[in-house]
């Protein structure tokens, strides 16, 4: 008896064994295919030509010459024979290196009351698809496909329609009969209303969004030819404004959304790039009038896959203390499995001023002068003889602008399988202003890499660097800056001096001067990284987990020799500078997903952050340089000032999001968000800011029939964010060091203020969306209502404090 039972467990275990092996086999076998109504004898050519499997069946029971229709780059064996022999009602069974056929009977008998099940797929990359909702058409009755993409009814009794829809993909409607199974590829979509934005720590469908985001995809972004992705913005989107500050190439605008909501604090929206929030604070330190270079100047537009403007609270308040100025959502490109590309993208144009102020001639300007004289004291300046005789008639805007030329080149690889895939750009961007002497130059790379190691664990990981130069004037709004001077200088004054030098005998520099002699370059070099691994923990829970970095380092150069009127009164004038943060982010999130029945869908977001961002400054003038030639700072005679400046800003976070969707009918939202900041006292470290939200999508409901009106939805949402983007340390007594009846000395600096606590914004907002004709015009409007609290100001104090 034991001998038997051996024998029994042995055989067992062989046959387990067998069949596991078989299994690793199949599924190792991955074919290449594309038959468009080729018979199903070439299919089985095909597999039997490209594995070591071979076809049994009786030609009774097959019909070879049904016709295919299969297209898939590389598909595994076990997928290729379900999408072809399930929708043909033909059974298989592998032993050994043997497919055994048989054609599925289904008695007329058995018809009635008998399941309809299937499998469903993407047709992009075959892989199954795992929480689809497929409904009866025309019934309550509906299931979803598990983590196999399979799904099941009991007791169909006759034909009937399935209607298929899943987020991101075209909605079907499949005619099914009972005791089939059935195959289901499904293709992305490509409609706008089906659209997936990317959200707050998330994706959601365009049609139930709740909260009010506007989304620019990357082929609207390229048709500006610029450097600056807030320039190619600007007009695309509703509630953001866009300044361009200076005409330097290269240089940062400032974006607003929905307005200022700070008199002191900053106004900058919170940027975020691939999950990794950016440094996009000016930290140059001898720049003029808004030419300073930062993270989103430095970016590469053709790197960018979209972007999401969150405005509402709803949509800003799972950001929390940075959320009240708005969120900038940046998601990079990446490749896509089955779909290798190699492009090639070069531009080149040619920019000019598109008007000049129309300025008073030579002798305009003298007649205009002795009138002015003549009005004053009776005396003119100029006489007639002076007038006629006048030989110099200078056009300073003429002889400052000139044409300019402008011209990026990108080179990019993309693509992969269904395991791996990968992007990767190398970029050339170059700019010439349209003032002598100003240029922008930009080298840019970047690598996106995803790796799914198993089924349930995707690990990926994203690296840029972007190194550019800029060669910049003092801006427009500076009396010592080329244009104001070219548009205020008399016409009567000559460029240049008769032995060649440059003319400076009128009460303004020479704009031509400063343009070619004036010195002002900004060397940047940034890195932005992260890696990130999902865990699928379950079928409804999965983790994910992301490290970051953004490097931003700027080495700013500016020198006026003593040749120039700026240069002159010290001398010769040099400064140098160097500006160097990091910023760190650690993130842990797990998300919860459930389908009640077939109408309820929960979806949950828990996570914490740690933020971290680290700042070195340093700033050293020198005057008094020997010779012109000798421009650094080691050459001067003087050093005046030397100054280094430190700081380091934490910010620790613990968020959440619950979203309950009802037949993808009607949607309630609820974020929340606890922050904690070192820039206040302990006693005001923390705050909460939640928000909430709610749509209806009225355009599914039973009553709406409209042949004009294609979707109309409603949505409310409110909420509350902060804003701590203030200078650091402002809680305690801050010291400096100078000199005292000449002996060193330490002085305080600033009054404390320990009840220093955050700006809160309130918002309200409420939305309506719709189209038209089948999708063909799209509408959106908001009304919105924000109330900023305890905005922090400036105090005078009066001198006697010892404060000033």
């Amino acid at each position: 008896m034991k001998l038997n039972n051996h024998l029994k467990i042995s055989l067992i275990i062989l046959l387990l064994s067998t069949s596991i092996l078989n299994t690793l086999a199949q599924n190792g076998n991955r074919i290449s295919v594309d038959l468009q109504g080729n018979t199903l004898q070439e299919f089985f050519n095909l597999v039997e030509n490209k594995t070591n499997y071979s076809f049994a069946f009786s030609n009774e029971d097959i019909d070879v010459e049904a016709k295919v229709y299969i297209s898939n780059n590389d598909i595994s064996l076990i997928a290729a024979l379900d999408s072809v022999l399930i929708p043909l009602q033909i059974r298989y069974h592998i032993i050994g290196s043997q497919i055994i056929l048989k054609k599925e009977e289904i008695s007329q008998r058995n018809k009635v009351n008998q399941q309809v099940s299937g499998k469903i797929y993407s047709k992009a990359d075959s892989m199954p698809l795992p929480g689809v909702n497929i409904l009866i058409k025309g019934t309550e009755r509906g299931t979803v496909s598990n983590k196999n993409g399979s799904f099941k009814f009991e007791d169909i009794d006759n034909e009937k329609v399935l209607e298929i829809s899943y987020l991101g993909f075209k909605s079907v409607e499949l005619l099914i009969t009972p005791g089939k199974e059935y195959a289901i590829w499904l293709d992305e979509s490509l409609s706008i209303i089906d659209e997936v934005i990317v959200i707050g720590y998330g994706q959601e469908n365009k049609r139930i969004l709740s909260s009010s985001v506007s989304n620019i995809k990357s082929k609207e972004l390229t048709r500006i030819f610029t450097s600056n992705i807030s320039e190619a913005l600007k007009g695309k989107v509703t509630g953001l404004m866009v300044n361009q500050n200076s005409g330097t190439p290269g240089a940062a605008s400032t974006m607003r959304i929905r307005g200022v909501s700070s008199i002191t604090a900053g106004a900058t929206p919170l940027y975020i790039i691939d999950g990794v929030p950016v440094i996009a604070r000016d930290l140059s330190q001898i720049t003029f009038n808004g030419q300073s270079v930062n993270t989103i100047s430095d970016i590469n537009i053709n790197d960018i896959e979209s972007i999401s403007i969150l405005k509402d609270a709803s949509a800003t308040a799972i950001y929390g203390a940075r959320g009240s100025n708005g969120v900038v959502l940046i998601t990079t490109k990446r490749g896509k499995a089955n779909e290798s590309q190699v492009q090639f993208n070069a531009r080149y144009g040619i920019q000019q001023v598109a008007n000049s102020y129309n300025m008073l001639n030579a002798e305009q300007y003298m007649r205009y002068k002795n009138d002015a004289a003549i009005n004053s004291n009776g005396v003119a300046i100029y006489t007639e003889e002076e007038i006629s005789n006048n030989t110099i008639d200078t056009d300073w805007q003429k002889e400052l602008y000139r044409l300019a030329s402008i011209q990026s080149y990108d080179l990019s690889f993309s693509g992969g399988n269904t395991k791996t895939r990968y992007y990767i750009i190398g970029s050339y961007f170059d700019q010439e202003g349209i003032v002598e002497g100003t240029d922008y130059s930009r080298f840019s790379g970047r690598i996106n890499l995803d790796q799914n190691v198993k089924e349930r664990l995707e690990l990926g990981a994203s690296i840029a660097i972007n190194k550019s130069v800029s060669n910049r004037k003092e801006g427009d709004q500076s009396l010592n800056g080329p244009v104001p001077n070219a548009i205020s200088l008399p016409p009567i004054y000559p460029v240049y001096n008769p032995d060649g030098s440059f003319n400076d005998d009128a009460h303004l520099a020479n704009p031509i001067s400063i343009a070619k002699h004036h010195t002002n370059v900004m060397y940047s070099w940034n890195n932005l990284g992260n890696i990130f691994l999902n865990f699928k923990l379950s079928t409804h829970f999965s983790s994910k987990t992301k490290l970051g970095f953004d490097y931003i380092n700027f080495r700013e150069h500016t020198y006026d020799p003593a040749t120039t009127r700026q240069g002159a009164k010290y001398q010769g004038l040099g400064i140098e500078s160097s500006s160097e943060a990091l910023k760190t982010l650690a993130s842990q999130l797990f998300e919860y997903k459930q389908v009640f029945g077939s109408l309820h869908v929960v979806n949950a977001i828990a996570g914490v952050e740690f933020d971290r961002e680290v700042t070195n400054l340093t700033y050293m003038r020198g005057e008094s340089f020997a010779s012109e030639k000798l421009e650094y700072l080691a050459n001067a005679v003087e050093k005046v000032s030397a100054e280094v400046y430190f700081n380091e800003a934490v910010l620790n976070s613990f968020l959440g999001r619950i979203n309950y969707k009802y037949n993808n009918r009607y949607i309630l939202n609820l974020n929340g968000r606890y922050d904690g900041s070192s820039r206040f006292s302990k006693q005001n470290r923390y705050g909460f800011f939640p928000s909430g939200d709610i749509a209806w999508r009225i355009s599914d409901e039973s009553f709406f029939s409209s042949s004009v009106l294609s979707d109309l939805k409603l949505r409310a949402s409110y909420g509350k964010t902060g804003n701590d983007n203030i200078p650091d340390f402002l809680f305690l007594s801050q010291f400096g060091a100078g000199e005292y009846a000449d002996a060193p000395a330490i002085y305080s600096i600033n009054i404390p203020n320990p009840d220093l606590k955050w700006e809160t914004t309130w918002q309200t907002n409420l939305g309506i969306d719709f189209s038209l004709f089948q999708g063909r015009i799209e509408m959106s409007f908001d009304y919105y209502k924000k109330k900023t609290e305890d905005l922090l100001l400036q105090s005078p104090v009066p001198p006697s404090s010892g404060y000033t």
